[in-house]
């Protein structure tokens, strides 16, 4: 039977990791759908794919009517026969609020009231969500590699996927991720940060990645990386690890680790492993 799966959750509780997460897994992810096109985009998603059980939809809800119409189109798919999976992402008051403060972005029920009454009243409104969910997920302590790893259990058993890998660009300036398995340091490599043109750019940028990935210390350091991880990810799967997260640091993590990175993600993606690629420090002051 297909299924289908629908993400609900608080603002600031994950969502958009949750997105990303799905579609590096081969999900088709389709974001802030308003309820009532759910139907009509299955459809559409079936007449492309021919497989409802890589859908996964998180729908927009705004207002009371539109946790409503979910609730209805959910109900009408599940007497038509469909199988639906819905997980809810919660987090507690003290850390959505911590969330919002740090990323300074404004609450999006806020209307004209506090961010603390902003999410009481958003968390009233997903009530009727949070108690339809099978599956709940707090997210205030996960790491993406833990929230990955709550999701993806969720569609059968673990040994029957492939290991899902988190490649990490970071800035030692800011300090090591506590979540790394394996770490790098690719200071070793010369720095575009001293170059004009590129010191404002990141390894996103063809012009900085090309100034990297050229070095020939870049290029023996990516076909060593490569024989060590193929030569490890079999042993790590033997021993039952199913998720492996890799920090990749230069100075301030926005040229070189970012540009390795997103190389390295590339190849292994090509690999049929579930890759995530993550980028901590790439939108923090650039210093060298």
């Amino acid at each position: 039977m297909s299924q289908l799966t629908l993400i609900y959750g608080l603002s600031g509780s994950g969502k958009s990791s949750a997105s990303r997460i799905l579609e590096d897994a081969g999900f088709r992810v389709l974001r802030n759908l308003p309820p009532f096109l759910i139907k009509e985009s299955l459809a559409d998603a079936q007449k492309r794919d021919g497989d409802q059980s890589r859908v996964a939809i998180l729908p927009e809800i705004a207002s009371d009517d539109d946790v409503a119409t979910t609730v209805a189109v959910v109900t009408e798919l599940l007497h038509a026969g469909l199988k639906i999976l819905e997980i809810f992402l919660e987090a507690s008051d003290e850390t959505l609020v911590k969330r919002y403060k740090e990323s300074r972005r404004p609450h999006p029920a806020k209307q004209g009231i506090g961010v603390l009454d902003s999410i009481h009243l958003e968390r009233s409104r997903f009530s009727p969500l949070h108690v339809r969910a099978q599956k709940i997920i707090a997210t205030d302590d996960l790491r993406i590699s833990q929230l990955a790893e709550a999701l993806l259990e969720s569609f059968g058993s673990v040994s029957n996927r492939p290991m899902v890998v988190t490649f990490l660009s970071f800035g030692f300036k800011h300090g090591v991720p506590p979540e790394v398995d394996l770490c790098f340091d690719v200071r070793f490599l010369r720095n575009p940060f001293f170059v004009d043109e590129l010191r404002d750019k990141t390894g996103l940028d063809s012009d900085v990645a090309i100034f990297v990935l050229e070095q020939e210390e870049a290029r023996a350091f990516i076909k060593r990386f490569i024989d060590l991880f193929e030569f490890l990810l079999p042993l790590y799967q033997r021993e039952g690890k199913t998720y492996l997260t890799v920090g990749i640091g230069c100075t301030g993590g926005q040229h070189r680790s970012v540009a390795i990175v997103d190389e390295l993600s590339r190849h292994f993606r090509d690999e049929k492993l579930n890759v995530l690629s993550i980028h901590r420090d790439i939108k923090k002051t650039a210093l060298a």
